[in-house]
């Protein structure tokens, strides 16, 4: 790459350099590059550097006669090889990046530049529209970010950002991104987390809430989503959150690294669990190095997380910090060989797997039951009879295990207590006469009960003041009510406060 006194524009430089790596899109790429070559900056130039492609994208490329457009063909293997190969090219003062199969919506770089401008900063931020074969969204649906123009925003202020690490909604200063020393690195897939992670880490940036960006979410075989529960691609991704996770610690910000470890461990994390969790893979010597990869994450992270990350979840990270992927399983997974596996195994066994994870006995086993089977009851009408005798049979085996009974409730014990041989008439009846589901006000006291004493008085303070909103609040957003129920005191009144309505500044709509 060239000298920062290389990069510094000249008045024959562009304003903007967008580059655009590609790879089989040539069903996508004309109408991507078109978006961008009409765009109203004043100067612009688009690198496209093709990543091996086999199908026609290389032949719609040649066919676009533009003089701000240069193709290349990258002599390395993965986009992210191509976006530096791209950035080592660009002459522009500000950066910017795109996928050969988006779309960059009319005025979205005006917007993005002419925040620059004003402000100075290093990076500007929008907000982004996600497309999928049925459904369009945007991201500020998902992760209420970008709901307004937002300065001088930094990782101490706001580690949310975290959660968005894409590097197409955005533009950089080039000599800032230089400064840095940003680069992509090459896995099979997010290959951007990496630099996306380290220009948080290093810039002040701004937000603007425009649409900037149109991500097409493909399916298919050969798309990204296709592609993400592979061993390699599994491997791969937390290699690089292993990376991030290392930037962010070199921060030294203990409360933005706390923030990071828990938000991982509560979203992305487990999101990723299902294929090295799954009873078909739970032997698989393919998925070892993916485990070992998501164990030495999982390790250091744990190190940081709040107290939020309870139940299920910690009990399923134990697991895999010991090393007893069986056991994270039957917390992970509900699939009938996965819970089975806990059936079979003689009491002296399951003991010194939860031994093994310094997880205690009978609050494990409740846990287990609750979510592979307690919560299948709700649902009778449509469950057949040898389902139902099955999992019936399941509860009455773990849930007489010594001292589980004290962790359930009284529908859980009621159920557990049924015999399978009664015969599937019997047993739909007594499970209809079974006291119902605990609501949600009931969960969260228990919540409560188990976190630290703060969060008892945040339950009865959402019982007092305003029961209602925040009972049809936790309804729609029951992750909420364990984030609400385990946070420091501040933070948990707060959050009440505003599921009440009482808030009054749109910076406390999440607690952290």
């Amino acid at each position: 790459m060239s000298s920062m006194a290389d990069q510094r524009p000249t008045p024959e430089d562009p304003e903007l350099s967008v580059v655009m790596p590609t790879k089989n899109v040539g069903a996508w790429v004309y109408e991507a590059i078109i978006s961008i070559l009409n765009q109203e900056v004043r100067s612009l130039e688009l690198i496209v550097v093709d990543d091996g492609s086999t199908d026609n994208t290389l032949d719609v490329l040649s066919r676009i006669d533009d003089e701000r457009v240069t193709v290349l063909s990258s002599t390395l293997d993965g986009g992210g090889s191509a976006r530096n190969l791209g950035v080592s090219r660009a002459r522009g003062e500000f950066l910017a990046f795109a996928d050969g199969d988006d779309l960059v919506p009319s005025g979205a770089y005006t917007r993005l530049l002419q925040q620059a401008r004003r402000t100075g900063v290093e990076m500007v931020v929008g907000n982004y529209l996600i497309f999928e074969p049925n459904a369009i969204y945007t991201r500020q649906q998902w992760l209420p970010l970008y709901g307004e123009e937002r300065t001088g925003i930094t990782l101490s202020r706001e580690p949310r950002f975290l959660r968005d690490r894409v590097c197409w909604n955005r533009i950089f200063r080039r000599t800032a991104w230089d400064a840095a020393g940003i680069r992509f690195t090459d896995a099979p897939r997010s290959n951007d987390i990496v630099a996306m992670t380290d220009a948080y880490c290093a810039f002040e940036f701004d937000v603007v809430p425009e649409i900037v960006y149109a991500y097409r979410r493909r399916t298919g075989a050969g798309s990204m989503t296709a592609r993400k529960h592979t061993p390699e691609s599994i491997y791969g991704h937390f290699a690089q959150e292993s990376i991030c996770f290392e930037s962010v610690v070199r921060l030294q910000n203990r409360r933005v690294t706390t923030w990071y470890a828990t938000s991982m461990l509560e979203n992305d994390v487990w999101a990723h669990l299902g294929p090295l969790t799954s009873a078909s893979h739970l032997d698989a010597s393919e998925y070892d190095q993916a485990r070992m990869a998501v164990r030495s994450i999982v390790t250091e992270m744990l190190q940081y997380a709040d107290a939020s990350l309870q139940g299920r979840q910690l009990f399923t990270y134990k697991a895999i910090v010991a090393g007893e992927w069986a056991l994270a399983a039957a917390f992970n997974d509900h699939s009938e060989a996965t819970v089975d596996r806990v059936v079979r195994a003689s009491g002296d066994a399951l003991r010194r797997w939860f031994r093994h994870a310094g997880i205690k006995f009978a609050p494990g086993v409740a846990e287990i039951l609750r979510w592979s089977v307690f919560g299948a009851f709700d649902t009778i009408e449509d469950m057949s009879d040898a389902e139902l005798v099955r999992l019936v049979a399941i509860a009455r085996e773990l849930g007489g295990r010594p001292g589980v009974g004290r962790e359930l409730n009284d529908r859980e014990r009621q159920i557990a207590s049924l015999n399978a041989d009664d015969g599937p008439v019997a047993l739909r009846e007594a499970l209809r006469s079974a006291p119902p589901s605990r609501p949600v006000s009931d969960r969260l006291l228990g919540y409560a009960k188990r976190g630290m004493q703060s969060a008892r008085r945040v339950a009865s303070a959402g019982a007092r003041a305003a029961r209602d909103e925040v009972l049809a609040s936790m309804d729609n957003h029951p992750e909420m009510v364990h984030r609400v129920a385990t946070r420091s005191p501040r933070w948990a009144r707060r959050a009440v406060r505003i599921l009440a309505g009482r808030s009054h500044t749109a910076g406390e709509a999440t607690p952290r």
